[in-house]
């Protein structure tokens, strides 16, 4: 098991807050908010992201609060268009 700081717990912080702040406490893994990937990935490429986390020696472990996960049926079959 690895212990990892969780990105929800500094919702007003941005991703690269998340991860300087993560090595400065001593975890070497994250528990990345997928908003903040998705807001970090509209100024930067997936190679920076890799780069961000490798400078700072932070995993990703895991990516947490994916919207949409659990669909309504009115908007399933756009997602799934089998009967």
């Amino acid at each position: 098991m690895r212990l990892g700081f969780h990105g929800a717990t500094t919702m007003t912080s941005d991703l690269e807050t998340d991860v300087a702040v993560s090595a400065q406490a001593g975890f070497r893994a994250l528990e990345v908010w997928a908003a903040k990937v998705d807001h970090y990935l509209t100024r930067h490429s997936p190679v920076e992201l890799a780069a961000l986390f490798a400078d700072k020696g932070v995993a990703p472990i895991t990516l947490n609060s994916i919207e949409f996960i659990a669909f309504r049926a009115a908007t399933m079959a756009k997602y799934n268009p089998l009967p």
